[in-house]
């Protein structure tokens, strides 16, 4: 097992008694020193089974199995107990008793010269020999068999002389001894067998490009894995049913004598009435008759713009048909040489929860040079038309507009902002100032009188009317200005007319001015007062 799983045995010497010597005397080596992918567990029963003292080994080839297997399932050695005897590298020094190495000494012959030393298969049987020694198999022989060799006659080879003598009382016969080696083996093979089955399973060491066969495929490995697990009466391989109609996964189900409990939800890559979860997963081994958990889907619970054809709409159509459907749209504009300026290239997501937002990538048409419009604010404007003429456009429509920041002749806005991509030979609207706004002072006068008509009628007035009115007067004789104050009015001629006004403002700003009382019918003005404005704020 040791060199099985580290390629070289755990003691070697020039000969058998050093070999043997260092069997009672040192430290065996881990065998994760020489391959540390060896699991733990079979780390342990390696080092057990090579313990110093029999007693502390396995007693019998059932509980080494035992272990084995149980380092199939436990890998990282939980199960498998540790004994306190182990000794690591570099552990305690066993010294060797005089007994132990008389029988050594009697066993095997180095004082022998090379010619007279024992043939191959001799020193085979001399080496079992000292391996039972070792194993304990005489280990209450051990004080009395270097007096025996003693009694000896002296020169003569001891294993030869052994041989020919009858077993004592308590001793075991060479023919059991040989029953007992043929038993070794046959319980060997045995653990040989059980080993293979844990190195394979485990996988450290027959895995490509590591350990000791790293010649073999992973997938013969996979492959003997697989195999090495049967199913029984009671057992079955969980089908994958995933993305499978409902009807057609509980058939399936049913088939593998399993029952099918369903539960629902929304997803939106599995069409609708599909599996589209299962548990346990596929390819587990459950009991026959056990329920399987399967998730269909309801579909997706989002909105579809495929189904709404929106990239064969023009954006604002588009538009309006999302806003519909309560959904927030963002325009973005890109150049396309293939779809007309204003329609729809693409849309993102194709999914959209309620309430989402919908980005429209909106064709601006091929793509055409453009020139970059020019900062003319606050330019006079015959440097603002310079500028434009620069960058190849042209003025447009002109206005002028009062304003207390803006000298008059510059630039307050333009239409277009600046930096703006345009066609060349675009035209860009401007407002050019007037200055600031001009605050006229504000006159006013009042008057409050009245005249009697019967002054102009004359006798019998309350018999006749006269038609008049009333205006302000201002400016020069020869070029007079008026504003009237009463339209014309027919008025009985014995009335008193009043002439009752709070508030005149001055027609052209002048302090000075005159009330005239009208004859319509003959246009002679029968009555003035004159006036004196004041300034008001």
């Amino acid at each position: 097992m040791y060199e099985m799983v580290t390629g070289q045995i755990p003691f070697d010497g020039e000969n058998t008694v050093s070999i043997a010597l260092a069997h009672l005397e040192d430290a065996i080596v881990p065998p994760s020193v020489y391959n540390p992918e060896i699991p733990v567990s079979l780390e342990r029963i390696i080092l057990r089974c090579c313990e110093k003292k029999p007693e502390f080994r396995y007693q019998n080839a059932d509980d080494l199995i035992a272990d084995l297997r149980e380092a199939l399932i436990h890998p990282d050695g939980e199960t498998i107990k540790e004994t306190s005897r182990t000794r690591n590298l570099g552990g305690e020094t066993v010294v060797i008793s005089d007994g132990d190495l008389a029988m050594i000494k009697g066993r095997v012959r180095p004082e022998l010269p090379e010619e007279d030393l024992p043939s191959q298969k001799d020193s085979v049987q001399e080496l079992n020999i000292i391996g039972q020694g070792i194993s304990g198999a005489h280990l209450q022989d051990r004080q009395t068999e270097p007096e025996e060799f003693e009694d000896s006659e002296p020169g003569a080879p001891r294993r030869a002389r052994r041989q020919h003598e009858e077993p004592e009382d308590g001793e075991a016969s060479p023919g059991i001894e040989r029953l007992l080696a043929g038993a070794g083996i046959v319980v060997a093979i045995i653990i040989v067998a059980v080993l293979i089955t844990v190195v394979l399973k485990l996988g450290g060491l027959f895995q490509s490009g590591s350990g000791l066969f790293a010649a073999r495929s992973t997938t013969e490995a996979a492959e003997e894995e697989t195999e090495e697990y049967s199913l029984s009466d009671t057992e079955v391989y969980m089908p994958d049913v995933r993305n499978l109609p409902a009807d057609i996964a509980e058939e399936r189900l049913s088939e593998s004598f399993l029952n099918m409990k369903s539960s629902y939800d929304y997803f939106d890559d599995v069409e609708e009435g599909r599996v589209a979860d299962q548990d346990p997963e596929p390819d587990t081994v459950v009991a026959k008759g056990s329920n399987v958990t399967v998730v269909i889907s309801y579909g997706t619970d989002k909105i579809s713009l495929a189904d709404l054809e929106i990239d064969s709409l023009d954006a604002a159509t588009a538009q309006k048909l999302l806003e519909r459907k309560s959904l927030t749209v963002v325009l973005v504009e890109e150049e396309n040489e293939t779809v007309e300026a204003g329609d729809v290239i693409r849309y993102e997501p194709e999914l959209v929860e309620e309430n989402g937002t919908v980005t429209l990538y909106v064709s601006s048409g091929p793509h055409v040079d453009t020139v970059t419009v020019p900062n003319i604010t606050g330019q006079s404007e015959s440097d603002a038309i310079a500028l434009l003429a620069e960058a190849g456009l042209s003025p447009g429509e002109t206005q002028t507009a009062e304003s207390d920041t803006v000298t008059k002749g510059y630039i307050i806005s333009q239409g277009t902002e600046a930096g703006t991509q345009i066609e060349p030979g675009g035209m860009v609207n401007y407002v050019v100032s007037s200055g600031a706004k001009v605050v006229k002072q504000r006159y006013v006068a009042a008057i409050s009188e009245t005249y009697d008509l019967s002054n102009l009628v004359g006798p019998g007035a309350g018999t006749s009317s006269v038609t008049v009115l009333i205006r302000l007067r201002q400016g020069s004789d020869s070029d007079p200005v008026y504003k009237i104050l009463m339209e014309e009015t027919t008025i009985k001629g014995d009335l008193l007319l009043p002439v009752n006004y709070t508030s005149i403002e001055s027609i052209d700003g002048s302090n000075t001015g005159q009330i005239e009382i009208v004859d319509v019918d003959s246009g002679e003005v029968i009555k003035t007062y004159p006036l004196t404005f004041l300034p008001m704020n």
